[in-house]
């Protein structure tokens, strides 16, 4: 199955009704292009595939905040050993359960510094890591958060800050994410 020119305004659209705390009027502009294989193995649907997005943009006026994106490339793939599996979703060996997994990047994301800031994920049905490093902008990674539903503070500091953050959660009862890692 080929994706050509996917307007990236309905995944946000989508993301929306999956994702607590997006702001109203995030848009987005850009497009994605992908080839997917669907495989059906009796009562399992395996994915594999990959694409990139381009001209990819979010702005959000509530958020005061607009992003620069352009070229995500992304794989999805079913697979058992995918370091997001949970116990739930990994089975003895010889069975074939399994969850499909998008892989996002790496990419980089300029946050006000002369050097970008690389980002990386991984989704599933069940759950979300991503993680964040590198040169930011204080105040650009907390116009970031607001992007993308995690809640921040709007202090009025800002400054350069060398960055390595992960952010995980599941996407059930829209529970807040989890958040760690080093800011310095």
């Amino acid at each position: 199955m080929l994706a050509h020119d996917v307007p990236l305004q309905a995944l946000v659209s989508f993301a929306r009704h999956a994702k607590k705390n997006l702001p109203d009027d995030l848009e987005a502009v850009g497009k994605l292009d992908a080839n997917l294989d669907m495989r059906r193995h009796q009562w399992k649907v395996e994915w594999q595939g990959a694409g990139t997005t381009s001209g990819f943009r979010l702005r959000s006026s509530h958020a005061k905040a607009e992003l620069a994106l352009d070229r995500i490339p992304f794989v999805i793939s079913s697979s058992l050993n995918h370091p997001l599996a949970t116990p739930r979703t990994r089975v003895a060996p010889g069975t074939s359960a399994s969850e499909t997994y998008l892989d996002v990047g790496p990419f980089n994301i300029a946050l006000g510094r002369a050097t970008p800031a690389v980002v990386r994920g991984s989704l599933s049905p069940s759950g979300y890591n991503l993680g964040i490093a590198g040169d930011v902008q204080l105040q650009r990674l907390l116009q970031l958060a607001r992007n993308i539903g995690v809640p921040s503070a709007q202090p009025s500091a800002d400054g350069p800050a060398k960055i390595d953050l992960h952010l995980a959660g599941n996407w059930q009862a829209f529970v807040p994410p989890k958040a760690n890692g080093r800011m310095q």
